[in-house]
């Protein structure tokens, strides 16, 4: 979204377009259930706890929606072990290119691969 990211969510419009920055996911398992966060783009060089613990409590701005599509996803696919998410991207999350959702579906997206499950357009 180009101008109103957040006045949609009063209902009113927004312009959207296409940027050609992007923004990366690299996931790593680990056999500890660990939940590892490397972000420096958001400063957050590095958050580690417990998986059981993530998207629980005083959670950083950083890392909220890391957390969360994480744990989302864990709920409906459990799996083994932990995750090291690694994130970068080619503009400043204040510009308000939307890189809150943008991080978010390339989480979801790179999860559904590593585990090798097939989620729709909808479901990412």
């Amino acid at each position: 979204m180009l101008i109103g990211e957040h006045a949609v969510l009063h209902g009113y419009p927004c312009l959207v377009t296409a940027v050609s920055a992007r923004m990366r996911v690299t996931l790593t398992r680990m056999q500890e259930n660990t939940f590892v966060l490397l972000a420096p783009d958001v400063e957050r060089n590095e958050l580690k706890k417990p998986m059981e613990e993530i998207a629980l409590g005083n959670i950083s701005k950083a890392a909220v929606f890391a957390e969360t599509a994480v744990r989302n996803f864990s709920r409906e696919y459990q799996f083994e072990g932990g995750l090291r998410v690694e994130t970068s991207s080619d503009f400043p999350s204040t510009f308000g290119f939307g890189s809150s959702s943008a991080v978010t579906v390339a989480i979801m997206a790179a999860l559904s691969h590593l585990f090798n499950i097939r989620l729709s357009q909808r479901e990412l």
